[in-house]
């Protein structure tokens, strides 16, 4: 895969564009189905390139305020759900020991 500075060397007219901003129109368009980091990693898209720093200045993932309220509203439903499983395994197979072999059909 091409660098950034060779992107930018082939396509001069992207040379006012900053690094990020160009790598991320890439990705978005042609590689999205590659993780970012390791998108940026291929071309040569280091934290020097970025905010002074290091590669760990890379952007996160945006978390939606949808993916946020269904955080919430799912996190209780699991454990409930967890609960609820805890409590009914024990009782379903006492029931099916007490009532005819575990639970297969008598015949």
């Amino acid at each position: 895969m091409a660098t950034i500075a060779d992107i930018r060397q082939q396509y001069p007219q992207y040379a006012d564009v900053p690094d990020v901003q160009l790598a991320d129109a890439l990705h978005q368009k042609f590689y999205s189905d590659i993780p970012k980091t390791d998108f940026y990693k291929s071309i040569n898209l280091t934290g020097a390139s970025l905010i002074p720093g290091s590669i760990t200045s890379l952007p996160q993932r945006e978390v939606s305020f949808r993916d946020r309220l269904m955080g919430i509203v799912e996190t209780p439903a699991i454990v409930a759900g967890e609960v609820g499983k805890a409590i009914a395994t024990p009782l379903a197979r006492m029931y099916g020991e007490a009532y005819g072999g575990q639970g297969t059909p008598q015949g």
